[in-house]
């Protein structure tokens, strides 16, 4: 695997980053619900990155 390999979780992961204030601003359930919504677009890019080879940070 390479870089390009992992372009889609790593934008998913920058999208996540990017709502997060956004939904941090809206009320707790919508925030649940973002996040709810990215959590296994996110467990796929741990799962990939760790195919690939990218170690765990501490």
């Amino acid at each position: 695997m390479n870089d390009r390999d992992l372009l889609p979780e790593r934008l998913a992961a920058r999208h996540l980053a990017e709502e997060a204030p956004g939904l941090t601003a809206a009320s707790a359930d919508a925030l649940r619900a973002g996040l709810a919504a990215r959590v296994d677009t996110l467990r796929h890019a741990a799962l990939a990155a760790s195919r690939a080879g990218v170690p765990r940070s501490s």
